[in-house]
Protein backbone atom coordinates (compact mmCIF):
# COMPACT_ATOMS: atom_id res chain seq x y z
CA UNK A 1 0.00 0.00 0.00
CA UNK A 2 1.50 3.35 -0.91
CA UNK A 3 0.97 5.74 1.78
CA UNK A 4 2.08 9.42 3.20
CA UNK A 5 4.24 9.98 5.98
CA UNK A 6 3.77 13.34 7.51
CA UNK A 7 6.81 12.89 9.69
CA UNK A 8 8.95 12.59 7.16
CA UNK A 9 7.29 14.62 4.66
CA UNK A 10 7.35 11.59 1.79
CA UNK A 11 5.63 9.14 0.11
CA UNK A 12 6.43 5.37 1.43
CA UNK A 13 4.99 2.20 1.03
CA UNK A 14 3.67 0.05 4.12
CA UNK A 15 2.50 -3.20 4.08
CA UNK A 16 0.62 -3.65 7.27
CA UNK A 17 1.43 -7.60 8.12
CA UNK A 18 -0.13 -7.52 11.98
CA UNK A 19 -3.49 -8.41 11.38
CA UNK A 20 -5.11 -6.57 14.27
CA UNK A 21 -4.02 -3.66 11.49
CA UNK A 22 -6.39 -4.73 9.02
CA UNK A 23 -8.76 -5.79 10.66
CA UNK A 24 -8.79 -2.34 12.69
CA UNK A 25 -9.10 -0.43 9.06
CA UNK A 26 -11.81 -3.30 7.71
CA UNK A 27 -13.91 -2.05 10.72
CA UNK A 28 -13.53 1.39 10.53
CA UNK A 29 -14.02 1.59 6.75
CA UNK A 30 -17.97 0.48 7.94
CA UNK A 31 -18.45 3.02 9.91
CA UNK A 32 -20.80 5.57 7.87
CA UNK A 33 -19.20 8.23 10.08
CA UNK A 34 -15.09 7.28 8.23
CA UNK A 35 -16.40 5.21 5.17
CA UNK A 36 -14.00 5.00 2.68
CA UNK A 37 -10.12 4.61 4.27
CA UNK A 38 -8.59 6.29 1.14
CA UNK A 39 -10.50 9.52 2.47
CA UNK A 40 -9.08 9.72 5.44
CA UNK A 41 -5.73 9.40 7.65
CA UNK A 42 -4.46 6.98 10.05
CA UNK A 43 -1.96 7.61 13.15
CA UNK A 44 0.22 4.41 13.90
CA UNK A 45 2.51 5.12 17.03
CA UNK A 46 4.94 2.30 18.24
CA UNK A 47 6.04 2.04 21.27
CA UNK A 48 9.31 -0.51 22.30
CA UNK A 49 11.84 -1.75 20.11
CA UNK A 50 12.24 -4.70 17.77
CA UNK A 51 10.15 -7.78 19.42
CA UNK A 52 9.12 -5.77 22.34
CA UNK A 53 7.46 -2.96 19.94
CA UNK A 54 4.14 -2.52 20.05
CA UNK A 55 1.95 -0.13 17.95
CA UNK A 56 -1.41 1.66 17.57
CA UNK A 57 -3.22 2.68 14.77
CA UNK A 58 -6.04 5.54 15.23
CA UNK A 59 -8.57 6.25 12.00
CA UNK A 60 -8.57 10.52 11.86
CA UNK A 61 -11.33 12.77 9.98
CA UNK A 62 -9.70 15.40 7.99
CA UNK A 63 -8.76 17.89 10.48
CA UNK A 64 -9.12 21.53 8.93
CA UNK A 65 -4.83 21.99 9.08
CA UNK A 66 -4.48 18.69 7.22
CA UNK A 67 -2.04 18.97 4.17
CA UNK A 68 -3.88 19.04 0.81
CA UNK A 69 -2.36 16.46 -1.29
CA UNK A 70 -0.46 18.25 -3.62
CA UNK A 71 0.27 17.20 -7.28
CA UNK A 72 3.82 16.42 -6.64
CA UNK A 73 3.05 14.54 -4.19
CA UNK A 74 0.58 12.19 -6.07
CA UNK A 75 2.97 12.07 -8.69
CA UNK A 76 6.04 10.88 -6.36
CA UNK A 77 3.20 8.17 -5.48
CA UNK A 78 2.37 7.35 -9.12
CA UNK A 79 5.58 6.45 -9.78
CA UNK A 80 6.14 4.00 -6.81
CA UNK A 81 6.36 0.58 -8.75
CA UNK A 82 4.45 -2.06 -6.30
CA UNK A 83 4.77 -4.99 -8.71
CA UNK A 84 8.84 -4.67 -8.04
CA UNK A 85 7.82 -6.03 -4.61
CA UNK A 86 6.59 -9.18 -6.01
CA UNK A 87 10.11 -9.49 -8.56
CA UNK A 88 12.42 -8.56 -5.79
CA UNK A 89 13.58 -5.75 -7.26
CA UNK A 90 13.51 -1.63 -6.32
CA UNK A 91 9.85 -0.49 -5.85
CA UNK A 92 11.76 3.48 -6.30
CA UNK A 93 13.56 2.71 -8.83
CA UNK A 94 11.43 4.81 -11.68
CA UNK A 95 10.76 2.25 -14.58
CA UNK A 96 9.48 2.82 -18.14
CA UNK A 97 5.93 2.45 -18.71
CA UNK A 98 6.90 -1.10 -21.25
CA UNK A 99 8.90 -2.56 -18.60
CA UNK A 100 5.83 -1.79 -15.66
CA UNK A 101 3.62 -3.88 -18.70
CA UNK A 102 6.26 -6.70 -18.98
CA UNK A 103 5.52 -7.27 -14.90
CA UNK A 104 2.43 -7.01 -15.10
CA UNK A 105 1.34 -9.12 -18.04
Amino acid sequence: MIVYNYTTEGVQIWSPTQSIFKNYIEEVSKDPDFGDPKTYDFKISRKGTAMESEYTITALLKPDNMKPMEKDILNEASQINLNALITNDNPFEVVSIADTAKVMF
